[in-house]
Order: C-alpha cells, then sequence, then structure tokens
C-alpha cells in the first residue's frame, strides 16, 4: 500500500479548503441577493401602505367636510370640499405613480366632482357623498390586500433567512468532516 507524503496531503487539504470556501461563497451570495429581494420588496410594500394612509385620510377629511355639508343649515361648503378633494388627488397620483398597478378610480368621483362644481345643489353633493363612499370601499379592499402581500412576504424573508443560517451550520458541520477526513 502506497502512502500519501504530508506535503501531498497538506495541498490536497489547501485545494480542497479553496473549493469548498468558493462553493460556500457562492451560495451565501446567493441567498443574500434572494434576501436583499425580499427587503427591496418589503420596503415597497411599507411605502404603499404609507401612501394608501395618506390617500384614506384625505378621503376621511373630504368625507367630514362633505357630512357637515350635507347636514349644515348653511348651505354646502364648496372652497372646503374643493380644497380637501385636490389634496385627495394629489395623495391618490402619488399612490398611482409608486403602486405601478390599477389604483381604485376616481373616474365616478371626478365626474360627480365637476358636477358638483358646475351646480353645487343638494343632489350633486349626495351623489358626491355617494362616489365618495365607493372610493372608501374600493380603497380598504386595495389596503387588504396590500396587507396580505405584506403577510407573505414576511412569512418568506423569515423562512429565507432561516434556511441561510440552516445552510451555514450544515456547510459548516460537512466542511470539519471533509477537512477532517482529507487530513
Amino acid at each position: 500500500r502506497k502512502w500519501i507524503s504530508l506535503r501531498t496531503k497538506g495541498l490536497l487539504a489547501f485545494f480542497a479548503l479553496i473549493l469548498y470556501a468558493a462553493a460556500v461563497a457562492g451560495l451565501v451570495l446567493h441567498q443574500k441577493d434572494r434576501v436583499l429581494g425580499q427587503v427591496v420588496e418589503l420596503q415597497r410594500i411599507l411605502r404603499q401602505e404609507e401612501l394608501l394612509r395618506r390617500v384614506n385620510m384625505a378621503v376621511f377629511h373630504t368625507a367630514v367636510i362633505v357630512n357637515d355639508s350635507v347636514y349644515s343649515a348653511s348651505g354646502i361648503d364648496f372652497p372646503g370640499i374643493d380644497l380637501d378633494y385636490k389634496l385627495l388627488r394629489a395623495a391618490h397620483a402619488e399612490l398611482a405613480a409608486e403602486s405601478q398597478q390599477p389604483v381604485p378610480g376616481l373616474e365616478a368621483l371626478d365626474t360627480s366632482f365637476a358636477g358638483l362644481a358646475s351646480d353645487p345643489s343638494r343632489p350633486r353633493l349626495l351623489t358626491f357623498a355617494h362616489n365618495l363612499n365607493q372610493l372608501v370601499t374600493q380603497l380598504a379592499e386595495l389596503t387588504n390586500g396590500v396587507r396580505e402581500r405584506e403577510t407573505v412576504l414576511t412569512r418568506q424573508y423569515r423562512l429565507t433567512s432561516d434556511s441561510v443560517v440552516m445552510a451555514g451550520l450544515v456547510l459548516g458541520l460537512l466542511g470539519l468532516v471533509l477537512f477532517g477526513a482529507i487530513i
């Protein structure tokens, strides 16, 4: 039986260690990219939630002014409705630009607002209030969808980070066994 010299064993161990380190580094970099992609997506979702809160707050302010006007003896506060509606439109436009997907539309609300602007009467105000309530419902559905997506992404992030830790432990033990077998 031929014995391998100590020098040859040392060189084999050195090259095996280099190959092992390169393989581990490649796996770690791949896992890091997966985790980074999930973090970026979570940040995007959180930004959408923030914008949805702004839109919902603008809708709330507009609804308060509209409801005050509906039940007010002094008539319709069109300047207040106009101001809050402009803020609502600005918040909605920001959300639409960020989300890169259709956001509950304001078409019916725009139409009823244009009618209210041309004729600030009680029937037009009630139509505007009805369309505003429909927008609230659509925004609630969108908010629920965003929250569900955030829950899924958070779960995926946890699973990925757990798999990275487990892979690190397994690869560490495998490296010790491999290195011990060569020596």
